[in-house]
């Protein structure tokens, strides 16, 4: 082998050399570049899972506080509901016993229409129908007790006359 292609053979060893060299280079810096991004991912993942674990803590917080809440709120509105019952139980009862009041007086009322209505009109009618001009007796709510309960009697009205009772 010759000198000359001695020398165009090294010279293309050293050629090839410097580009591996440079290659290597190339593909070392490209290495370290994706391990430094790999290990700033790996750390935003870690931040980003740290951050998932406070928001996962934070919603079962608040989660656990609305419940709380609502149980509180349900708890008071039962109670308001009991209280409104009992006082509408109450009132309900006061009404009933107004009422019941209010039906007796009015009962009462128109028990006494014929003292109240009649009775003062009765001279009237006698003289008009019967030609009675004076009773004997006359006597608005009158009762009559007896030993008896069953002879006890009561009248709205009575009178008599010479022909008439």
């Amino acid at each position: 082998m010759s000198d000359t292609a001695l020398k165009e053979r090294v010279t293309g060893l050293e050629q090839f050399m410097m580009e591996l060299a440079y290659e290597t280079t190339k593909t070392t810096m490209a290495v370290r570049q994706l391990s430094e991004e790999m290990k700033d991912f790996k750390e935003e993942m870690k931040d980003f899972k740290d951050e998932m674990k406070d928001f996962k803590n934070e919603i079962r917080n608040d989660t656990k506080a609305f419940k709380e809440d609502i149980r509180n709120d349900t708890k008071a509105f039962k109670e308001e509901m009991r209280m409104f019952k009992t006082e509408l139980r109450s009132d309900t009862e006061k009404l009933k016993k107004e009422m019941n009041k209010k039906w007796g007086e009015l009962a009462n009322k128109m028990g006494t229409i014929v003292e109240d209505i009649v009775a003062p009109g009765l001279t009237r009618v006698a003289a008009e129908y019967f030609g009675i001009s004076e009773f004997d007796f006359f006597a608005p709510r009158l009762r009559l007790k007896s030993a008896d309960r069953s002879m006890t009697r009561e009248f709205d009205v009575i009178a008599e006359s010479n022909d008439y009772f």
